[in-house]
């Protein structure tokens, strides 16, 4: 494997999945495939992308593929690394993201179910590709696309709770202090992502939350990609008792059941990267050294 910039994931509590709710609501949308012992697959392309794709460009993908390998192996949450062979248009700008309310073993398994089926999916002849599974997300395209949030409209998909709040003005409310304190503090986190609780009647219901955002992202563009959530939020299911929104670039989930994390990760020194292999099969991260998070 090449230079990567590679974070280890932390034990994160389990989570309760209304798989029915999430299926009935992708096939809506016409975005998932059903999988083996009911999971899922969210693959999304540009139309406008090649289909031109040469042996280069195919090897290339497999590298990244061989790359979400050793993120299982090394129990590592997040990658972003540049696989270059062939021409310059052959060059695979790849990602790779545990989301942080997946327990740390289906993260494991969503990665490696997603290195088994990156060349086969509905979108394996194109040039660019985001797949969402319920416990991580992986990226790809022959454009850098690191460091720019996307919060394009036709590259996200919510996952709503059908069950509508009694009281929707304070619900709203609520959302809107705990995201003042949330989003900033995701932003502005190492590892991109924060926790947190809003208190919403007097009898002590708790609102819970998570933003996150691709670790590749700077705090500026974390903070812009989860106020565009924020406020699509609001159009589409402000009135709900829960809420999962996707994007390519950021995630936001509101519930009133528990599905914080166990312990969060500390960060470590960094580590010089592996040496490049041989010219023509290279593959370089976005900076000069790989960085390694450890968790406590």
């Amino acid at each position: 494997m090449g230079a990567a910039t590679l974070f280890l994931c932390p034990s994160i509590s389990a989570l309760v999945f209304l798989l029915p709710l999430v299926l009935a609501q992708f096939q809506a949308v016409d975005l998932c495939e059903t999988k083996a012992n009911g999971r899922y697959v969210c693959p999304d392309c540009s139309m406008m992308s090649s289909s031109d794709r040469g042996a280069s460009f195919d090897a290339n993908v497999l590298r990244l593929r061989d790359s979400l390998r050793d993120m299982v192996a090394a129990n590592a949450s997040f990658l972003n690394a540049t696989f270059a062979g062939g021409d310059a248009e052959d060059t695979v700008y790849g990602l790779a993201m545990c989301l942080a309310d997946a327990e740390r073993a289906d993260c494991a398994a969503c990665l490696a179910g997603a290195a088994d089926e990156l060349p086969t999916t509905r979108c394996a002849s194109r040039r660019d590709m985001v797949l969402w599974y319920p416990q991580c997300l992986v990226r790809y395209d022959n454009a850098s696309f690191f460091g720019v949030a996307d919060t394009s409209p036709a590259r996200r998909f919510d996952v709503p709770n059908p069950n509508n709040f009694s009281d929707p003005a304070r619900l709203d409310a609520s959302r809107k202090r705990l995201a003042g304190r949330m989003l900033t503090a995701a932003a502005a986190s190492p590892a991109r992502f924060e926790f947190d609780v809003e208190e919403v009647t007097s009898n002590v219901t708790l609102l819970h939350g998570l933003a996150q955002c691709t670790q590749d992202l700077p705090v500026q563009e974390c903070n812009r990609c989860l106020a565009s959530h924020m406020a699509w939020l609001a159009g589409c299911c402000g009135d709900m008792e829960g809420v999962r929104l996707n994007g390519p670039s950021c995630y936001l989930r509101y519930e009133f059941m528990s599905f914080m994390p166990g312990t969060p990760p500390s960060m470590a020194p960094l580590i010089e990267p592996s040496p490049s292999p041989a010219a023509g099969t290279s593959s370089s991260s976005t900076s000069r050294r790989k960085k390694t998070t450890t968790c406590e």
